[in-house]
């Protein structure tokens, strides 16, 4: 925020940072807080290490010279203007895009998705381990967001048919981070296929192919869909 920094480990204290930042602007109860940080039963110090962590986080925003962190009874909230929060930032530019696309403004689209994906440098609170509302509220974002790299391949692809020339908006780096995380993504690894073949990389489309069959078979004993074949079939065919 405003350009500085907040920096903790990957500790509790990250977690209730994360926890606050998701529920920006609202009451956080204090037993929320306590079965966010711990999945299984709290140890009997559990609110006064709460308050402690809360002490810190306020402390460390008033360094930057962001007094955020208030207590309200039993609760604490962390305020956060508009257009700060990644995901706000995030949500309105897919909201736009999706308006674009129901009036078939595919570069609007197009560009209005790559800034929802700007602002994401990883899965949501990467390597947090929060349980309760904010594992499944950051579970939520991570989907969310591997609906719109696929959105966007797609956009790219029906672009790419319209011109002759290529554009620097590739969405193949998006789609390989995304598959890293999430291998058993069928539609993702066909839009790989297809954005590679388009660029005319056949080689490594079908290397997209042999990989998504080897994941699949490995965790789910499947082969790859009709789809995927088909999809290998015309670019071994082109």
């Amino acid at each position: 925020m405003r350009g500085e920094s907040v920096v903790f480990d990957r500790g509790k204290r990250a977690v209730l940072l994360a926890l606050l930042l998701r529920q920006a602007n609202r009451r956080v109860s204090l037993g929320t807080v306590v079965q966010t940080l711990w999945e299984k039963e709290p140890p009997e110090s559990a609110q006064a290490n709460v308050r402690t962590y809360a002490s810190q986080l306020r402390a460390a925003l008033c360094r930057v010279g962001m007094p955020r962190l208030e207590s309200p009874r039993g609760s604490y909230l962390l305020r956060v203007d508009c257009g700060e929060s990644d995901v706000e930032i995030f949500a309105e530019a897919v909201t736009a895009a999706d308006a674009a696309l129901a009036t078939a403004r595919l570069t609007d689209a197009q560009d209005h998705l790559r800034r929802a994906l700007e602002v994401w440098r990883g899965q949501a609170a990467d390597g947090l381990t929060g349980h309760g509302p904010l594992k499944l509220a950051l579970d939520a974002l991570d989907e969310q967001r591997a609906a719109t790299v696929e959105k966007y391949a797609a956009v790219c692809l029906r672009l790419a048919d319209r011109s002759t020339t290529h554009t620097s908006s590739s969405p193949i780096p998006h789609l390989r981070m995304l598959l890293a995380e999430q291998p058993l993504r069928e539609n993702a690894w066909l839009l790989l296929m297809r954005s590679l073949a388009d660029t005319g990389d056949r080689a490594g489309a079908l290397a997209a192919y042999g990989s998504a069959r080897q994941v699949l078979r490995r965790e789910l004993g499947l082969e790859p869909s009709v789809e995927l074949r088909r999809a290998q079939e015309e670019i071994l065919h082109a």
